[in-house]
């Protein structure tokens, strides 16, 4: 993630002070709520007072725990204990959704937070919309074992993505990207150059949805293993990356945006056209906690890739090229969903003298740029024009030829613009 096209630092100005300035609401937890997969009802009952919380989790098929908690800031934590043993609960509530995450214990009966579970309840009523989507996670705590071969059928929970556009009127999506995805209960978003940020009015902290242009998955895990490094804010990845599912990672990041220590999750997406997403939540260090993450999650679960038909000529010229000067770099990625990237970097060096030309010094300077748009392109393989949409409303041109030595055409070798570019 260490490029401009990621993230544009100006997005976390006043956007990180407002949002991370955001209060969570103290919202009683005390109340009923349902969850409903299949034939399997599960409730579960809360009782707050003060800071002390209990309760019960009960099933449809007979099974029955108990909850006994403490409350810590705007949330809930503490044990959940059944004939079968025990598990360690936390409690997050937004209007009328509670998520109950089950962390499994581990060595020495500390909690194993890379074994934690998620169910979405909804609050004193039946609601189709409570129907959830983790009935794996169910299954595994109420029923009985379901049948092989159904279970072997059904796809990915993260890889399956759809390729048809939903319709949704809390759609967000953007020609651009190649995905759309529906936008979570009760967040609201803004979209710039560089993707969307969405915002939560008692939530501290942002997600960030933005398109990238990788091509396999060895490519967007060196992006995301890279983290970010830009004027003066960085996000660090702590360990290593976890894989989600077939065509997705994820890992956790620390560092700070505008001199304010951060903590953030990163979500990679590839989409199977190409490119594809990267989510990231982030917020203060005590912050970061699933009311960021679980939304995170599911819309990183829900993208919904858009295959983009593109001619035999885009798909000639769909790669990475490179031009190189003795000063200079030039890298140009044509990707196969339509998108574009290019980065340049230029290193110049000399010597400084006296009146009687002897050395006294040397210096160096260096700089970078890149951007970002979407490519199409018109002619064949001999020459024509590839030419590019940035994201910032500006348009480039690339006249190309193919390069020819003593009557000999080379197809991986063109003059654009007056350089001779390879292709990696």
């Amino acid at each position: 993630m260490n490029r401009k096209q990621v993230i544009r630092l100006a997005l976390f100005g006043a956007v990180c002070t407002a949002i991370f300035s955001s209060s969570i609401a103290q919202q009683s937890l005390t109340g009923t709520y349902i969850l409903i997969s299949g034939e399997t009802t599960l409730t579960l009952t809360l009782d707050q007072r003060d800071t002390r919380l209990s309760g019960s989790l009960a099933s449809t098929t007979g099974v029955a725990y108990s909850l006994e908690g403490q409350i810590i800031g705007a949330s809930g934590a503490g044990v959940c204990s059944g004939a079968d043993g025990f598990t360690y609960f936390e409690t997050f509530v937004s209007d009328n959704q509670l998520t109950l995450k089950l962390i499994e214990p581990g060595q020495n009966n500390v909690p194993d937070y890379d074994k934690a579970q998620y169910l979405l309840f909804y609050k004193q009523q039946i609601d189709e919309n409570a129907r959830a989507t983790t009935g794996s996670v169910t299954r595994q705590l109420f029923e009985k074992p379901a049948d092989s071969e159904q279970s072997a059928n059904k796809p990915d929970a993260v890889s399956g993505h759809q390729t048809v556009k939903a319709i949704a009127s809390n759609e967000v999506s953007d020609p651009s990207w190649g995905f759309s995805f529906v936008l979570p209960s009760g967040w609201v978003q803004q979209k710039t150059s560089e993707g969307a940020i969405l915002g939560h009015s008692v939530i501290s902290g942002m997600i960030l949805v933005l398109p990238h242009t990788s091509e396999n998955m060895q490519q967007m895990q060196q992006e995301l293993a890279q983290g970010l490094q830009e004027e003066g804010s960085y996000l660090t990845l702590n360990g290593t990356l976890i894989h989600m599912g077939q065509n997705t990672l994820s890992g956790d990041y620390s560092g700070t945006m505008n001199g304010i220590p951060v903590k953030a999750k990163g979500i990679g997406v590839l989409s199977p056209y190409g490119g594809g997403a990267y989510l990231i939540a982030v917020s203060s260090p005590d912050k970061l906690n699933a009311e960021l993450t679980i939304p995170l999650e599911s819309i990183a679960r829900n993208l919904q890739f858009l295959k983009t038909e593109i001619s035999d000529l885009m798909q000639y010229f769909a790669g990475n090229w490179s031009t190189f000067t003795t000063n200079t770099t030039t890298w140009i990625c044509f990707a196969p969903n339509g998108g574009y990237s290019e980065q340049y970097e230029a290193v110049y060096s000399g010597n400084t003298t006296d009146g009687y030309g002897s050395v006294t010094g040397n210096w160096g300077a260096a700089s970078q740029d890149n951007s970002q748009g979407r490519w199409g392109v018109q002619g064949n393989r001999e020459s024509g024009q590839i030419i590019v949409s940035l994201n910032n409303g500006n348009r480039i041109v690339y006249n190309y030829k193919v390069h020819q030595e003593n009557g000999k055409k080379y197809y991986k070798e063109y003059w654009i613009n007056g350089s001779l570019y390879s292709k990696e």
